[in-house]
């Protein structure tokens, strides 16, 4: 049984997309390549099914959106964010990471991103205190430690409540 919201593919086609409407035996589906077709049943099978909390129902009809998360990544290795990373004094090479990852958090904020996820690298740590130190401060953000493990927890990941 479908219901709508759940995460279909085609049959006889390797794409998958999201039910809009149901009418009968037509499905009403948006494809992740964007189109928007009304398909029979029989051509199509549940892949995953949703859950209520992502349905929104508003005066007896119910309607879906998705939009994709915004998600960027910044790296404050130092040699990534300034060319003549060489000449620069060992005691301004966190005020120059800090002031770039504010630079940051700024920009991220006013492009409405969702999350920014910040590369600190290993090192001895320093600049990973300041950060958190830095987001403790700031209203209208979570943060946690970058869970991919392509990060291996050398990253935070700051989460921006809209």
């Amino acid at each position: 049984m479908f219901k709508i919201g759940d995460l279909v593919s085609k049959i006889d086609e390797p794409i998958d997309g999201h039910i809009l409407s149901i009418d009968h035996q037509v499905v009403h589906v948006l494809w992740d390549d964007g189109f928007e077709e009304k398909i029979l049943r029989k051509k199509i099978t549940l892949k995953k099914s949703i859950e209520l909390s992502e349905i929104e129902v508003k005066d007896d009809t119910t309607s879906i959106t998705w939009r994709k998360r915004r998600i960027e990544e910044v790296d404050l290795h130092f040699d990534k964010i300034e060319i003549r990373h060489h000449l620069v004094p060992k005691y301004e090479i966190l005020i120059r990471q800090l002031n770039y990852f504010h630079e940051e958090v700024q920009r991220a904020k006013r492009e409405h991103l969702d999350t920014l996820i910040v590369i600190h690298g290993r090192g001895e740590g320093v600049l990973k205190e300041e950060l958190i130190a830095a987001c403790q401060k700031m209203e209208h953000i979570q943060y946690e430690t970058a869970k991919d493990k392509k990060y291996n927890g050398n990253a935070l990941a700051i989460h921006f409540l809209n």
